[in-house]
């Protein structure tokens, strides 16, 4: 039995400064599109997360010390640029081919 060998693929896109839930869908989509699935983690920076759970948690309070998540999704603190989101995942590197 072979294994299938991943690839780790991250995507970053640059958000407009007043984005909203529809924006950060189509982001996401974005990478569903050019990779297939959705991705493993979602990362940004702090001013980032909060502005994701002023969107979609119950609080901003969770950014600091929750664990917020989109769909499942976990969010993550990283050093980027303010408005830019990343999102990471795997892909078989079969799949994927020479992109």
């Amino acid at each position: 039995m072979t294994s299938m060998a991943m690839e780790r693929v991250r995507r970053e896109v640059q958000l407009p400064p007043d984005w909203g839930p529809e924006t950060f869908e189509q982001a996401l989509s974005s990478f569903v599109k050019m990779y297939g699935h959705r991705p493993m983690v979602i990362l940004g920076g702090p001013a980032t997360l909060a502005r994701f759970c002023r969107h979609y948690e119950r609080s901003i309070e969770v950014a600091y010390g929750g664990s917020p998540r989109y769909e499942g999704i976990p969010l993550h603190a990283a050093i980027l640029q303010p408005d830019v989101v990343a999102f990471e995942g795997e892909v078989d590197e079969e799949i994927m081919g020479d992109w």
